[in-house]
């Protein structure tokens, strides 16, 4: 005879063991690699201590730089405004053939989807760094770097969303006899034009923040000035005036990304109690000697605002001032700059320290992933129950649910830039450095990923167990937890994979060592160096990608 509380008990699958694994092997390689690291707690003390010091350097803000701050987060406007638009085109035709239902030749299929990959992994640093060495300091290096790094991210979003459309209207139209533009145009963009414009306006506000960390390599925008400012002692009053302005911005642009978002996505939907909208009379006559796609209000509207956001793009290309001059010299140096890039075995064997290169290497990217280790066990720490506070249907109390979710948004507007170069400011370059940026950079953006999940979870769960019942806490563990670790979980993943990619980045700014070895290298002109580093990350940000992509499969 079974044992009745075995029988209850819920059955053991991979899926229940996936969490808490991959919890207890971020835990131990957070301990390991704190005594790899060998962090200097008495000197962090020290480092708080001269902060009231560094405060009164820095306040009250020069109001000199403003306009010159000011000027420059309008051309970093631009700057994102162009690459996203760049990316936008580039990343749809290439989801049009890495997507399955849209795909005219599995080679096809295959080729757009590495590109997607190897767009992902690349850091958008190395794009910059690349393009300055092709074209020269200015903004065009970093609208491209912006433009190739956004079409990772933009091409698997827009793959996803076209093989979620409902096939049928595909199939009807292909049975018309329509070509495959005439089954793209009227089969599958009317149903993923929401899906694409929520994606891009996402992607615009993420390159808006990354731009501001180009200009330490010469891209341009009000990077340029963080650069300047931050590192000196005596400009800290202009560094608070630049940062201010970021913040500003940021939060400025988040509130014009949310109200773009309702009101164009208002724009693509037929209004509710329209009978003009709805009734077949209002759909023109079908032309059965040509396949045409009926000119409705909806399709109207999309028209109207693909038309404006083009003007809107153009009036960017003529603001961030790019010449023609400057793409001809690209594409003359273009084949050069790669083969100047191209590590070599003597690259890797090099050793003007006393130390081969490739130890050196390797000792980088050790270091990098143990910083991401440490910086992720903090961000877990404080996202995720910052995340549940600033969940409104999971926060115990509005008087712990306003602060949280205000922070959160006050938080997300201070790009990782600006950290860097405050807690550089502050800590000094150490090790504990790069952990505190990584946590304060990537916890607000975890704690939205984590209020969002839970937002989105069944009430019937949670119903059901107070119906039973249970207090408040076993409430939260059985019919909130339960629902949302999958989700949580797969945040955190992705989380770390943001880390790593980050590392490197900041690195150029002066926290990491594997970061600080590119900038090294690039100002010293050896490419080549630069090049086999660029490599080495791009085969270890794979790794943690597809190991990534195969836990999340495991939870869903």
């Amino acid at each position: 005879m079974s044992n009745p509380a075995q029988a209850l008990a819920p059955p053991l699958t991979i899926r229940r063991l996936v969490t808490p694994a991959t919890v207890l092997t971020f835990v131990l390689l957070a301990v390991g690699s704190l005594a790899y690291l060998d962090f200097d707690f008495s000197r962090l003390g020290q480092s708080i201590a001269a902060v009231p010091d560094i405060a009164a350097r820095a306040l009250p803000p020069d109001p000199g730089v403003l306009p010159q701050a000011l000027a420059t987060a309008v051309q970093t406007l631009w700057m994102a405004v162009l690459g996203t638009a760049l990316a936008t085109v580039a990343a749809a035709a290439v989801a049009l053939l890495a997507a399955r239902p849209t795909s005219p030749h599995p080679a096809l299929r295959l080729v757009a989807r590495a590109v997607v990959v190897v767009c992902r992994v690349i850091p958008d640093i190395a794009f910059a760094l690349f393009f300055v060495v092709s074209t020269g300091i200015g903004p065009l290096p970093g609208v491209l770097a912006l433009a190739l790094h956004s079409i990772g991210m933009l091409g698997r979003l827009f793959t996803e969303a076209i093989e979620r459309i409902d096939e049928s209207a595909l199939e009807a139209v292909a049975a018309g006899g329509a070509t495959w533009t005439q089954r793209v145009t009227a089969g599958v963009l009317p149903q993923v034009v929401p899906a694409f414009l929520a994606a891009t306006l996402y992607r615009l506000d993420v390159n808006f923040r990354g731009a501001t960390l180009l200009g330490f390599v010469g891209a341009g925008g009000i990077g340029t000035l963080l650069q300047r400012y931050g590192s000196a002692p005596t400009t800290y009053a202009q560094l608070a005036m630049v940062v201010i302005v970021i913040m500003a911005c940021c939060l400025l642009f988040e509130a014009v990304s949310v109200v773009l978002r309702r009101t164009v996505g208002g724009l693509l939907l037929d209004r509710p109690g329209r009978a003009a909208d709805t009734v077949v009379a209002d759909v023109p006559r079908f032309d059965r000697s040509r396949l045409v796609v009926p000119w409705t209000s909806a399709r109207r509207r999309v028209w109207a605002l693909g038309t404006g956001t083009a003007l809107v793009v153009l009036v960017a290309a003529v603001l961030v001032d790019i010449h023609v001059g400057d793409l001809v010299q690209l594409t003359r140096g273009f084949g050069g700059t790669v083969l100047e890039f191209l590590p070599t075995a003597a690259t890797l064997l090099d050793a003007p320290a006393g130390v081969p290169f490739w130890v050196e290497l390797v000792q980088g990217v050790g270091q990098t992933l143990a910083l991401a280790f440490v910086a992720i066990l903090l961000c877990v720490a404080f996202g995720v129950p910052w995340g549940m506070l600033a969940a409104a249907n999971i926060s115990p109390h509005r008087l712990l649910y306003v602060p949280a979710r205000a922070g959160l948004v006050l938080a997300r507007s201070v790009p990782e830039s600006a950290v860097a170069v405050l807690a550089i400011a502050v800590f000094g370059l150490e090790p504990v450095t790069a952990v505190l940026v990584l946590a304060l950079a990537v916890c607000p953006f975890l704690a939205k990923l984590v209020a969002d999940v839970a937002e989105e979870i069944q009430p019937g769960p949670r119903e059901g167990v107070f119906a039973a019942g249970a207090s408040s806490p076993q409430e939260f563990v059985v019919g909130v937890w339960g629902q949302v670790v999958p989700a949580v979980t797969s945040s955190i993943l992705y989380a770390f994979d943001t880390m790593v990619r980050a590392i490197p980045i900041l690195g150029i700014i002066g926290v990491g060592a594997l970061g600080y070895t590119m900038s090294r290298a690039f100002s010293l002109l050896e490419y080549d160096l630069v090049g086999a580093i660029i490599a080495a990350l791009f085969v270890v940000i794979l790794a943690i990608q597809l190991v990534s992509d195969r836990l999340r499969a495991a939870l869903s």
